[in-house]
């Protein structure tokens, strides 16, 4: 299992896979291209950085996205999967921001 081994491409490929399926949701191509832009910045700080750190607490953020995901898309609220993703990529960012700077909110 993912949590008895840092493997970051496994990894890499759950975060590749759960965004695609948001693009798919979303069904918005503009959306799209500009969230693989910004992801692209801060995909390399996380994974160069997913080394350091707590790796269980990567795991369980992934899985944590994973539980949540089919609970928003059967609802069908864009909304409400909007603010959702939003949550979920702002835990991302700081997790980044705390390994990368050192900083926490």
């Amino acid at each position: 299992p993912l949590k008895a081994r840092r493997d970051r491409r496994a990894m890499a490929g759950i975060e590749f896979e759960l965004r695609a399926l948001f693009h798919d949701a979303a069904g918005n191509p503009f959306l799209t291209e500009m969230s693989d832009r910004l992801y692209a910045i801060t995909f390399r700080l996380w994974y160069l950085n997913m080394e350091r750190g707590d790796w269980p607490a990567e795991v369980r953020s992934v899985e944590e996205d994973l539980e949540i995901l089919p609970g928003i898309m059967t609802k069908g609220d864009s909304l409400e999967a909007g603010r959702v993703r939003h949550a979920q990529l702002m835990k991302h960012l700081e997790r980044i921001r705390s390994k990368f700077l050192g900083l926490t909110t």
